[in-house]
C-alpha cells in the first residue's frame, strides 16, 4: 500500500466523519494521477470532494493538508494575465508583487488572491 492510501486509511480511522471526502479525494487522485501540477481553486476542490463551505470543511481541510494528502498556495494574479506569484502563507504575501510581464507593481488585494491546492509532490506515488 502506498503513502497516500495509509495516510488516507490512518485519518479515516481517527475521523470517519471525513471518510466519504477522502474517498472522493483518492478518487480525484487517480483521476489526475497524482500529478502535483494540477491545481484545484476552492470551489472546484470543494464541489469535486462534495463539501460545503463551513467550518468542519475547512478544518478537513487542514487535516488533509498537515497530513500531507494536499497542498494549499494562495496565488497573486495580475488583472489581465494570470498567475505572477505563488506564496504558502498570508504572512508571506508582500503588499506589492512585481507583474513580471509587464514590470508592473501590483497591490495585493482579496480580488487578485486565489487560494489553490494541488496534491502534494512528496512520495506518495501514483495510485493505480
Amino acid at each position: 500500500m502506498n503513502t497516500f492510501l495509509k495516510t488516507c486509511s490512518s485519518l479515516m480511522k481517527n475521523n470517519p466523519s471525513v471518510a466519504p471526502a477522502l474517498e472522493r479525494l483518492k478518487k480525484l487522485y487517480i483521476e489526475v494521477d497524482g500529478n502535483p501540477n494540477k491545481v484545484f481553486s476552492l470551489p472546484v476542490l470543494l464541489d469535486k470532494l462534495s463539501l460545503k463551505p463551513n467550518a468542519e470543511t475547512f478544518l478537513a481541510l487542514r487535516s488533509f493538508e498537515e497530513s500531507g494528502l494536499i497542498k494549499k498556495t494562495l496565488r497573486v494574479e495580475s488583472p489581465t494575465l494570470g498567475g505572477i506569484a505563488d506564496f504558502s502563507s498570508l504572512t508571506d504575501i508582500p503588499d506589492e508583487v512585481e507583474d513580471f510581464r509587464t514590470g508592473m507593481y501590483i497591490t495585493v488585494t482579496q480580488d487578485n488572491l486565489k487560494t489553490l491546492y494541488s496534491f502534494s509532490d512528496s512520495d506518495l506515488g501514483v495510485l493505480k
